[in-house]
């Protein structure tokens, strides 16, 4: 927090500064509330408190005399503070947060600390649960549980975070909703997005690079993300846990963690506001079992990848700084949190209201081209391993269709090889295609159509054929001038919109995804139906679809299954 006086202001002053109608010694034997008072009175309640807060900021000085005149002096311009730990800052705030008494208790400089108004009583608990975690880990450095610190650690900032943000009941959202439409809003799409990730534990979907890269991490955490259903299904309070577990690793004690930007106590771009989602009845125990498997694995994931990159650093840089090389941005791409640069913010927040899940792509955009393009960012031993995971994706799969292709060759099981093609790299069952590649064939797609594309107008096929390159041209899927490059990418942006997004173009072209005219019944089901949900519908209206239940367990774990049949030949009479 930045401040310091008004110009208008200062003048007035140093007048009653010099007058003794500001008194410095009178000041010090007021209470907080009564120095609160004064401020206000000469200042104005928009000022006062920031000016009350300084000056006891100033009392905490073992030289209180000094500190009185720095306060004078600082009036037009105050230093900004600097971040620390959670418990450090508040361990030093001991004269602050253990009052003997309301009139030496310093209210707003403690307020301005913790970042939230806090009462005598609050004051007295922050203070307990900050000197347990300290005393928890004296013993955890002495060879102590270091599960005894992590929960004391995050009892006392769940208690903080309590303050700062009162839990309230669903009927009290709903009745706030009038006073902050526009929140409302925001929080409405939010909670759809939510909702379609309701009812699924994709482990797959959110786990496929961590499978590729460490497949002893990725088996240990899928197991227990079922655990932690379980667990949470049973009345434990399993990210009470998984906190516990992250604030005592020694990589979040020394603040490599933070340093790298590694992507944990964050909000999870495919579920925004599911803690309000998780207040409706029924429906919201379902959403927090879900969640909470899911943010606990991505969570434990990213810890466990890291922690092993970071060891592999040490190695091969032995003796030298470990942290600023790029492990946490490597491992956020590997857990499916792409890293925007410049752009992460304010326009990354507009960003995620259109699309369902940008750090998504990105992520994917950077695992497909092996980080090429964060050579400033990443170092050339995370570069390497990002190309030979590429290189055993690929692999993966050529043995993958190697398999379908050998053991199947009736052909009703198959997998489509057509890059040009909408279920390139997917297995076929019946009407039902998986996608085992948590989506990136349809980049892959992307990228071919625009080649393809590009060949066709720059006569490149033409050229090729005519010096014998190739045989024959390919057959078109598409017809040039009509569908070009800019359409392409439209229609695949288009296919990654958020429910918001989507529901705003069903409106204004007046047409669903079917290519059929919308209902109010339509767009609802549309703009809140879990995903499992609509793959059942796809799979039971469809009589040539996989089997529903492996289907449906398929989608559960993160394999998407789509149902449609092929369109039917036209008959010319």
């Amino acid at each position: 927090m930045n401040w310091c006086l008004p110009t208008y202001l200062t003048n007035d002053f140093l007048n009653k500064l010099r007058s003794g109608e500001i008194n410095p010694e009178k000041l010090m034997k007021m209470s907080s509330d009564e120095r609160r008072e004064f401020f206000d009175k000469n200042f104005g309640e928009e000022h006062g408190q920031n000016i009350n807060r300084t000056f006891e900021s100033k009392l905490l000085l073992k030289n209180q005399q000094q500190g009185i005149i720095n306060w004078a002096k600082d009036m037009a311009g105050l230093k900004p503070e600097a971040q620390k730990d959670l418990i450090s800052k508040v361990n030093k705030m001991t004269d602050v947060l253990n009052p003997e008494n309301e009139k030496d208790f310093l209210k707003d400089y403690a307020s301005y600390k913790l970042g939230t108004n806090v009462t005598m009583d609050e004051a007295r608990n922050i203070s307990k649960l900050a000197k347990d975690a300290s005393e928890k880990k004296t013993a955890m450095d002495n060879g102590g549980d270091r599960f005894d610190y992590g929960m004391a650690r995050d009892d006392l900032k769940n208690y903080i975070d309590g303050l700062k943000t009162p839990k309230r009941t669903f009927m009290e959202a709903v009745k706030d909703i009038p006073a902050h439409p526009g929140k409302a809003f925001s929080t409405a799409f939010g909670v759809a997005k939510s909702l379609k990730t309701t009812f699924t534990n994709a482990i797959v979907r959110h786990g496929l690079w961590t499978l590729v890269d460490s497949p002893e991490i990725w088996f240990k955490n899928s197991l227990r993300s079922f655990k932690h259903m379980w667990d949470e299904a049973g009345g434990k309070d399993v990210m009470h846990m998984v906190n516990a577990d992250t604030y005592s690793r020694p990589n979040y004690l020394n603040g490599a963690y933070a340093k790298d930007k590694l992507g944990i106590d964050i909000t999870e771009e495919a579920l925004p506001n599911s803690d309000v989602l998780e207040k409706v009845p029924i429906l919201g125990k379902i959403q927090k079992i879900t969640s909470t498997a899911f943010k606990a694995f991505q969570r434990e994931n990213r810890m466990d990848l890291y922690d092993k990159m970071y060891k592999i650093l040490e190695d091969r840089y032995p003796g030298e700084k470990v942290t600023g090389r790029g492990a946490g941005h490597f491992v956020n791409s590997l857990t499916i949190r792409g890293y925007f640069g410049k752009y992460e913010g304010s326009t990354l927040d507009l960003l995620n209201k259109a699309l369902f899940s940008p750090r998504y792509v990105k992520s994917q955009f950077d695992n497909l081209t092996a980080n090429v393009f964060k050579k400033n960012v990443l170092d050339p031993v995370l570069r390497k391993r990002s190309a030979v995971n590429l290189v055993k994706w690929i692999s993966a799969n050529a043995a993958i269709i190697t398999a379908v292709n050998k053991l199947t060759p009736s052909g009703y099981v198959s997998i489509n090889l057509n890059p040009l093609k909408p279920n390139f790299g997917m297995i076929k069952i019946g009407d039902t295609r998986f996608d085992m590649n948590a989506g990136m064939p349809g980049m892959i797609v992307l990228a071919s159509k625009l080649a393809d594309q590009a060949a066709r107008h720059t006569g490149i096929y033409k050229k090729a054929k005519e010096y014998g390159i190739i045989n024959e041209i390919p057959k078109l899927t598409y017809k040039p001038g009509i569908r070009g490059g800019i359409d392409t990418i439209v229609d695949y942006i288009s296919n990654k919109g958020s429910p918001a997004a989507d529901f705003l173009k069903d409106v204004l072209s007046g047409m669903d995804f079917d290519k059929k005219p919308i209902t109010l019944g339509g767009e609802v089901k549309n703009f809140i139906e879990p995903i499992p949900f609509t793959s059942y519908e796809e799979l039971a209206s469809d009589p040539n679809s996989a089997n529903i239940i492996l289907s449906i367990l398929a989608e559960e774990l993160g394999v998407t299954a789509r149902t449609y049949s092929p369109p039917k030949p036209k008959v010319h009479l």
